[in-house]
């Protein structure tokens, strides 16, 4: 900090503007912890192989009309070059002093120092439809692991397939967040060989730079196809960290990034916590913001360790880069990350070391004359470091122009000599790779035990496909020459579709001999030719010469000396070397032979006593350890306020122990605390505030203790001040006793004076236009350089300031002076009781904002009251001069509110669970809301802590669709839970089922109970379908990929997509055109139709030009009203919407603040505050309602998934459909989801693509184009612009309405659908009660009448949903009415055949089986045969008729006259009518007998029936 340095001045170490370790305000340090971490399963068991690219499914994708990776449909990452406009030319006739044109020429002997080729097997291929491949890999003793773009494999040693190419996300299954449903890219995978683990890492984001995070998986083991600990960082909120690269050092896991936000925002630098991450403890990074730095720090990269002996104790990483503002050095930062008190980590600029200047490198051109891209000067990975024999080395590329006449690219490459204990580093040798005509770039190196270097690299010309090449040389060759070059893949094909290549590569050291190199990039196959399905090559080389020196292990077990088990991940050492025990507490170290004394520990143990090994050449010595447990101990203490007595606060209180982190929380109520540690290791305790907020984190060593000693001593305690932001609970600000911020200028008593005359003079700062860093608000200003060429000296005078109305003598002022050539003062001066003005000070000028202090408290000695002036003069075409905040006295924080922080819980009474989110007011105020507290198993969630001042009259508990509680002070206790009483609706029945006849009515009920604490209301209405559907609904998921680079991921159209899709659907016949009107507004974008109204909303979008965010309200004609709705957003824009049709408020997509759909009423024209934000790993376009699930369906260009979720925003299922998704609108009635497609008008393009929602993929139905003919020349034209598809919604009509945003109008074409609107008409169910109010306990029975009149056979579905006003959703009972055919029956005559006394009644019976269904009827007649109807019996006919539900037997009958001998006819039925059939017997012979005739006596038979007669009666009266 600059002080000022007149006498008498005195410099506030208190006071800086951006406080920082390094002391530089140019750089911000933050600190931060990992989310939970959690243990992967085995990432052998994890793998799901992704497809790759055979002839079959090559042919298959390609019939099929989907994207080919490689052929159709790849997305090409940007290359984000800060300084893509800046002419890196070298000047003409500029000699490269390092280039090597040409190889040098050996001896025949010396082909025995070629390098040896051992496995060269493919690596990972094109899986992805990425470009470009991000390759790199590494290599441990007994696996080879690559990662590519988003994706990663494993092989041994032999190049055998272990691990087929996997998502990378894959590791993070189950974890939750973005690194688990994301699969964003930019991988590094490194073997840490110190600890035997593998590190492999990628970033994860939403869209617009938001949430970026840091994906970190370690090995439990030293297999990669084993179990990781998974760890997600949040690198920042709105920066986005590009390009990570990563080191290993003994300290940390170290990584670079460059940062845009989206513009390019500096380089960044972390440290991650290594130790921790090695036994998967919750771990902590360092990170270093250098945007302030801008492009001077670039592509910043970490050293990463190779061969067996480590740095120096006590050395710190190293960063380095190539710089790109003078482009003739290499700029080297130290980070020394202070694990132990992280705030004092720092990260400095060691030194630039000059180089050979370097020119910006060139595309490189293939023979088919495309161009790849030669990421131009940019640090390539890695920066290898070995200690060779006690001198620390650096092996570092980049690419840069060709010397003339040398190819296009070259590969410039450095030796570096490292000291980091004497703060060293210089050139050891340089060299410009340019043997030949050909381009050499990409290109990574290392170092082998001898000392010898090798390069792989990519080379390419426009006579040479794209091949893989390494140059090595000996450390005895000539300085700054790479002396041989070999083959590791010929190029067979070239690159087509894509200028991106590579991004990166990768050198690695075998660490089982330390001398052979692996190398991995990328080439393309012959058959893959003028494509971009790259593939990948995986090498081994090595120099014959190369011999690791005589080396052996140690090998062994950890065990503790008590039990005899074994200690998983104690560290054991052998001089600087040390490895960790695996989860077996086995261990080996690889060593140079000699002897060692080899100690072991483990935090809870007492260290090992070192023990004298030997190690022999390629022998292995046992040698296991035992430890002694350590004496434990419960440490305890409590977190309190620091300002106020019996003030506990709920803190987590973290004690970082060697290689391990423990966490305990303190009581919310007491404050108290304890855990279990062990003696006699300090360990470092930190305390962080988590209920009410407001208060900064405490740290302190420790050195437990036996309990004796602690209970003299007291216990581990905390007390917290209340932060810089003053927002503890009842703190307030103190102000100085004399402060002028000139808020207002002229600010109240001070005076302006003109000692020059020249009218230049302070004045406002605001009013200036200037734009100085670090200004917040208006300040005093004289501006020298505005006023040109005149002479200044003006004074800024305060008021008369009394001596005794000020708390200190110190004056203290922000100031920011610039000079041009020196000769202009700012003064401070002090006018004492009008004795005349004496110089106090004088500013140095300095060109930044910074903070002064003088002490006064000699001149003010006795003294009354006093002026301060501020003069600047000897001005004259200068620059500028500030002053801000002149004060007497700190602004300071203190507890100026009485009052007590209180704890408790928020529950449901009905289900005891706890509510997060429940507010807590204090007199009307929010004071507090409840939160889930997932780390603390002591303390349940739904826990608040608010503080009630003293003075406080009500205390309120409220959460909507609860009742509202008031507790009293003195009841709020975590005993005794605030408990929110809420009605609870249930219906005794999960579903109605009824089966019937068609045409038929059936009736059913159910009985709905408030089984709540409280009132409820209701009402109920009826949707089509299972309003329950959605819950049988799960997956598939596919994940997410996104299609554009972050700086494109919230644009507003495709134009900068990677990929424009090909939908490949049957064209449908387009619908005619319905309507159209302008939008008149500035750009609209989303669209929704009120289905009840006809009423048209569409969005008008400020980052487009609008004067703000609104939703505008049209007519149904399409005209604009005066209604909108004010959007409150911080992102980029909004875009589609929807209407939820069960409660008539509108819903809209946000894109890029929060990326959730946020709900408005149309009525109020006001936001509501409800917002649902499903995990959707992009931001999203369009947006439709699905009325029957009650579900919304979303999706996005960004990645071409549809999502449907749920009100809470569940997921049910993504759906990659292919498409660049702008809008969406749904019609239940056919569950066809309409997308309008945002692109080119390309063939095989449509604006709207139509898919099928009940298909679990969204299968595609069609497409069509939004035609009209506009000229008048009878043929439709295609109406909307390359890009001007937005928001889509379809009306009751089935019409669809899209926004056109290129011309910005709004046209409505026929869908051929119909039954929009349709969703809630069930017009053959009726319920008997439609709303009603339920008491606690009361119940409503509810009948429910399914009438079936009018409708076919078959099953009909539909559900009663009872709307409510309880925080338990809607209760939706499904009802089922299935039609059975109606059977009607069979009609037949009984008895076919009749005999009949003459002049008796003949009777015939007719039959109807096999159904009663509704009322049938048959016809009947009498045909003649020997009888003759009217002589020889009565002739009849009409129509038999059964009733519903009538299987009676029916009777027909006919009369018979007197015959002389036996005749017959017959009775026929026929014509059935209502459904009936006719069976077999449809005629009934009828004979008619003619009876004998006697002479008058009444002949045997009479009498034979008086005797029964007489029989009958006799038996009757003997009863």
């Amino acid at each position: 900090m600059r002080k000022i340095t007149t006498l008498g001045v005195l410099a506030l170490s208190s006071i800086s503007l951006l406080v920082n370790a390094a002391e530089d305000p140019k750089i911000k340090k933050t600190i931060t912890t990992s989310a939970p971490v959690k243990l992967s399963k085995p990432l052998r068991e994890l793998a799901k192989p992704l497809p790759t690219l055979d002839p079959a499914r090559k042919f298959k994708l390609s019939a099929s009309g989907d994207n080919v990776p490689g052929f159709k449909g790849d997305r090409e990452i940007p290359n984000r070059f800060p300084e893509k406009d800046r002419d890196y030319s070298l000047p003409e006739g500029f000699v490269d002093k390092s280039a090597q044109t040409s190889m040098p020429v050996r001896k025949k002997s010396a082909e025995l120092l070629m390098p040896e080729i051992g496995v060269n097997f493919n690596g990972l291929p094109n899986v992805t439809g990425s470009v470009p491949p991000d390759t790199n890999g590494d290599v441990g003793p007994n696996h080879y692991v690559q990662t590519v773009n988003v994706a990663l494999g494993i092989w041994d040693k032999e190049g055998n397939v272990l691990v087929a190419p996997t998502a990378i996300n894959a590791l993070w299954d189950g974890f939750g967040g973005l690194c688990e449903t994301n699969n964003n890219g930019d991988p590094i995978v490194l073997y840490d060989s110190a600890a035997d683990r593998w590190l492999i890492s990628q970033f994860a984001f939403e869209s617009g730079f938001n949430n970026n995070r840091q994906c970190i998986a370690i090995s439990q083991t030293g297999d990669p196809t084993g179990a990781y600990y998974l760890y997600d960082f949040l690198y920042a909120d709105t920066i986005f960290n590009d390009y990570p690269k990563f080191g290993v050092w003994t300290d940390g896991y170290y990584m670079g990034v460059n940062q845009f936000d989206p513009n390019f925002a500096g380089g960044g630098v972390v440290a991650y916590e290594r130790d921790a991450m090695l036994v998967g403890a919750e771990a902590r990074q360092i990170k270093f913001d250098m945007s302030a730095e801008g492009s001077a720090v670039f592509t910043p990269m970490p050293l990463d360790i190779d061969g067996l002996i480590p740095p120096p104790a006590g050395a710190k990483q190293y960063f380095i880069w190539a710089d790109l503002v003078s482009t003739d050095n290499l700029q080297v930062w130290e980070f020394d990350a202070n694990w132990s008190d992280p705030g004092a980590s720092t990260f400095e600029r060691v030194l630039s070391i000059p180089v050979t200047p370097y020119g910006s490198a060139p595309n490189v051109t293939q023979p088919n004359g495309n161009q790849l891209d030669s990421i131009s000067i940019r640090s390539m990975f890695r920066a290898a470091y070995r200690n060779l024999d006690g001198q620390g080395k650096i092996v570092f590329n980049h690419n840069i122009a060709a010397p003339t006449g040398q190819g296009e690219t070259a590969m410039r490459w450095y030796e570096i000599d490292v000291d980091q204990l004497a703060g060293t580093a210089t050139i050891a040798q340089e060299g410009t790779f340019a043997p030949d005509t050909h381009s050499r770039w990409m290109g990574s190196g290392a170092m082998d035990v001898n000392g010898n270097l090798a390069f792989g690299y990519s080379i390419a010309s426009p006579d040479l496909a794209p091949g893989i090449r390494a140059a090595t040389r000996l450390a005895t060759d000539a300085a700054n020459t790479l002396t041989e070059e070999i083959v590791l893949q010929a190029g067979e094909g070239s690159q087509a579709g894509a200028t991106r290549w590579g991004d990166y590569s990768s050198m690695s050291i075998d660490p089982t001999d330390d001398c052979t190199f692996w190398f991995s990039t990328e080439y393309y196959e012959s058959a893959n030719d003028g494509s971009t399905a790259w593939s990948t090559k995986i090498t081994s080389f090595k120099l014959p010469s190369c011999v690791a020196g005589p080396r052996g292990e140690i090998a062994g077990t950890v065990t503790d000396a008590d039990s005899g088990e074994v200690i998983p991940f104690a560290r054991v050492s052998a001089g600087l070397i040390s490895t960790r025990a695996d989860l077996d507490g086995n261990y080996i170290l690889t060593l140079p032979v000699g002897d060692y004394d080899l100690t072991a520990s483990k935090y809870g143990w007492v260290e090992s006593t070192p023990a004298s090994v030997t190690v022999n050449e390629d022998e292995t010595t046992d040698s296991n350890i035992t430890l002694t447990g350590a004496t434990p101990v419960i440490v305890s203490g409590t977190v309190s306020d620091a300002n106020r007595t019996d003030a506990p606060l709920y803190a987590k209180i973290t004690v970082s122990v060697p290689d391990d982190t423990f966490t305990t929380f303190s009581n919310p109520e007491t404050g108290e605390y304890s855990i279990s540690l062990f003696e006699g290791t300090t360990v470092g305790f930190s305390a962080a505030e988590v209920g009410v907020g407001g208060y900064m984190t405490s740290s302190q060593d420790v050195l437990p203790v036996n309990e004796t000693q602690q209970r003299l001593q007291g216990g581990v305690d905390f007390a917290l001040d209340a932060n810089a932001n003053c927002t503890a609970p009842g703190y307030d600000f103190v102000l100085p006793s004399f402060l002028e911020a000139f808020d207002v200028f002229p600010a109240t008593g001070w005076s302006v004076v003109d000692d020059q005359g020249s009218g230049a003079v302070w004045g406002s700062y605001l009013a200036s236009g200037r734009n100085l860093p670090g200004i917040d608000g208006d300040a005093a200003f004289i501006d020298s350089d505005a006023a040109g060429l005149v002479d200044i000296d003006t004074s800024l005078v305060s008021p008369r300031i009394n001596v005794a109305d000020i708390s200190t003598t110190t004056l203290q002022f922000d100031a920011f002076f610039r000079t041009f050539t020196g000769a202009d003062s700012l003064d401070v001066d002090i006018n004492v009781d009008g004795a005349g003005w004496v110089n106090v000070g004088t500013v140095a000028a300095n060109n930044t904002l910074e903070a002064y202090a003088i002490d006064l408290s000699a001149q003010l000695s006795g003294a009354t009251s006093f002026e301060v002036r501020f003069r600047y003069y000897d001005a004259n075409f200068e620059w500028y001069a500030l002053v801000d905040n002149v004060r007497f006295g700190d602004l300071s924080c203190a507890p100026l509110i009485a009052g007590n922080l209180r704890s408790g819980y928020v529950i449901d009474t009905n289900t005891g669970e706890p509510l997060v989110g429940a507010e807590v007011d204090v007199d009307d105020r929010l004071a507090a809301m409840s939160f889930a507290t997932p780390e603390d198993d002591a303390v349940n969630d739904g826990l608040f802590q608010v503080f009630v001042p003293a003075d406080a009259t009500a205390i309120t508990v409220e959460e909507d669709n609860y009742e509202t509680a008031t507790p009293a002070e003195g009841d709020i206790t975590l005993a005794t839970p605030v408990s929110l009483n809420a009605g609870q609706l249930e219906s005794d029945s999960e579903t109605v089922e009824v089966t019937q006849t068609a045409g038929r009515t059936a009736t059913d009920s159910i009985t709905i109970t408030n089984s709540g604490s409280a009132a409820a209301s209701f009402n109920s209405y009826f949707i089509k379908g299972d309003a329950t559907a959605a819950a049988q609904i799960n997956g598939p998921f596919h994940p997410s990929s996104r299609h554009f680079g972050p700086k494109n991921m919230n644009d507003r159209d495709t134009r900068k997509i990677r990929y424009q899709s090909e939908v490949n659907v049957d064209p449908l016949a387009p619908g005619d055109i319905v309507g159209f009107f302008p939008t008149n507004i500035t750009y609209g974008w989303g669209i929704s139709t009120n289905r009840a109204t006809g009423e048209f909303y569409v969005g008008d979008l400020e980052a487009a030009g609008a004067p703000a965010n609104v939703i505008w309200r049209y007519e149904a004609d399409g005209t604009l009203t005066s209604d909108f709705i004010p959007v409150a957003l911080d992102g980029s824009f909004f875009a589609d919407s929807a209407f939820n049709q069960r409660t008539g408020k509108l819903w809209q997509v946000d894109v890029g603040d929060d990326d959730c759909i946020h709900e408005y009423d149309v009525d109020a024209l006001a936001a509501t505050g409800n917002k649902i934000c499903p995990a959707f790993g992009a931001s999203q376009r369009g947006l439709a309602y699905d009325p029957v699930t009650d579900t919304f369906y979303s999706g996005s260009w960004v990645d071409s998934i549809i999502h449907q979720f749920t009100a809470d925003g569940t997921i049910l299922r993504s759906v990659n459909v292919g498409l660049s998704i702008a809008g969406l609108a749904y019609n239940a009635e056919t569950q066809h989801l309409f997308i309008s497609v945002n692109g080119e008008s390309v063939a095989g393009a449509f604006d709207v693509v139509v898919v099928d929602a009940a298909s679990p993929s969204f299968v595609k139905v069609g497409g069509y184009d939004v035609r009209l003919d506009v000229d008048g020349d009878g043929v439709a034209d295609d109406v909307v612009q390359d890009f001007g598809q937005a928001g889509l919604d379809i009306d009751c009509n089935g019409n669809l309405w899209m926004v056109e945003q290129q011309q910005q109008f709004v046209i409505g074409f026929e869908s051929g659908e119909t039954g929009a609107c349709e969703w809630n008409n069930v017009p053959w169910l009726t319920a008997s009660v439609a709303a009603g109010d339920l008491s606690v306990g009361a119940t409503s029975d509810v009948d429910l009448t399914m009438d079936s009149t009018g409708l076919n056979e078959g099953t009909y579905t539909a559900s009663i949903v009872y709307g409510n006003d309880t925080p338990y959703g809607a209760v939706s009972v499904p009802v089922s009415m299935t039609l059975t055919a109606p059977q009607y029956g069979t009609s037949q005559i009984s008895v076919t055949g009749i005999t009949v006394d003459e002049e008796d009644t003949a009777t015939i019976t007719l039959e109807r089986t096999g159904g009663d269904d509704y009322e049938v009827s048959v016809d009947f007649t009498t045909i003649d045969g020997t009888a003759v109807a009217g002589t020889d019996y009565t002739a009849a006919s009409g129509t038999v008729t059964w009733g519903d539900l009538d299987s009676a037997t029916k009777t027909i009958t006919v009369s018979t006259n007197a015959l002389d001998v036996n005749k017959s006819f017959t009775v026929v039925i026929s014509n059935p009518q209502g459904g009936v059939t006719l069976g077999a017997k449809t005629a009934a012979s009828v004979t008619i007998m003619d009876k004998p005739k006697g002479s008058g006596s009444i002949g045997i038979p009479v009498l034979l029936l008086f005797a029964l007669a007489g029989f009958a009666r006799r038996r009757s009266l003997n009863k």
